[in-house]
């Protein structure tokens, strides 16, 4: 995808009919902030048909649902280095997603470089950590793969992650009020 391209996706997508499970539905309900951002991830991987995602940040299984139910055929590793995070997108029940409680800078050599298609770094947002994980993963991402990052606009040391991300970058933040960010490889 080319930066335009995303953009109309991004732009498009709120107007089709929403098409995601209940199951989906019910997730963003209670947290209607993430709901923009996690209808494009659903539809987006409905589009693109990743066959490997890997979010940090579980949290309560949103966003790795989203992607999971968007490409059933595709596989979504989650990592959270809160147990109880892992324990909330296992009861989801959905089986083409990995739940791992541990910390995500830990994990990075299960993952080889360029398999993912989609890495989707929401865990702790300060500029330390989002930096480090980053630089991280970064090379686990293949070519023409895409990167997306949560709260690009929360604060100053975001801002300043934001800003030092390099590569091909799209600021999708009409998705999110603290800012959402993509950086196509």
């Amino acid at each position: 995808m080319t930066p335009s391209e995303l953009t109309a996706f991004a732009n498009t997508f709120p107007v089709a009919q929403d098409e995601r499970p209940k199951i989906l539905k019910d997730l963003t309900t209670p947290a209607p902030t993430t709901e923009a951002y996690n209808k494009f991830l659903f539809h987006l991987t409905k589009h693109l048909k990743p066959k490997l995602s890997l979010e940090t940040g579980t949290d309560r299984g949103r966003s790795a649902a989203h992607l999971a139910l968007g490409n059933p055929d595709g596989l979504v590793i989650t990592i959270d280095i809160d147990p109880a995070c892992k324990a909330n997108v296992d009861a989801l029940g959905i089986k083409n997603i990995s739940s791992f409680a541990a910390d995500s800078l830990a994990h990075v050599g299960t993952i080889p470089d360029g398999a993912l298609d989609i890495l989707f770094l929401d865990s702790l947002h300060t500029y330390e950590h989002t930096i480090a994980e980053w630089r991280a993963f970064q090379r686990k991402v293949k070519k023409g793969g895409i990167a997306f990052f949560d709260d690009i606009h929360l604060d100053g040391g975001m801002e300043r992650f934001w800003s030092e991300a390099g590569g091909v970058k799209v600021d999708l933040s009409p998705l999110h009020f603290s800012g959402f960010g993509a950086v196509l490889l």
